[in-house]
């Protein structure tokens, strides 16, 4: 057996794969029903899949353009991250028109709380920060 210092990346990685695969024999997947998430899941060794019901796609291929995704993961049950990755998937988009006005209802929102809290972080009127250079060039 070669020293461990004077093996190659790949050498250390081919032996840590042929440990770890003697010390976790792999399990076959498993299909069930999973009673937190309500729906029919696979689960492999390591990671969790859902199946998308002809429901869910339904649900999401009609309200993802207009809908909220935060709003809609909810709806369907899966996460955030799940959800916009299948409408990728599907080639699904945000309506321009609805982004647009989500986007403006927001600024107002913004624009209205930072009024009423008095624009903090920003410069009021008749404020001068520096008087003194203000509109006089530099001397370098």
């Amino acid at each position: 057996m070669a020293d461990k210092s004077c093996m190659t990346q790949e050498e250390k990685r081919a032996r840590w794969r042929e440990y770890y695969h003697k010390t976790h024999p792999r399990k076959e997947p498993r299909t069930f029903y999973h009673q937190g998430l309500q729906r029919i899941v696979v689960h492999d060794h390591h990671s969790t899949r859902i199946f998308w019901s002809r429901q869910m796609l339904d649900l999401l291929r009609q309200h993802f353009p207009t809908t909220i995704n935060d709003e809609l993961a909810g709806i369907i049950g899966v996460s955030i991250r799940t959800m916009v990755r299948k409408a990728r998937e599907l080639g699904l988009q945000k309506d321009p028109q609805w982004l647009a006005a989500i986007w403006d209802e927001r600024r107002l929102m913004a624009r209205v709380e930072a009024k009423r809290r008095g624009y903090p972080g920003s410069w009021k009127k008749g404020q001068h920060p520096s008087p003194a250079t203000e509109f006089k060039k530099l001397s370098t």
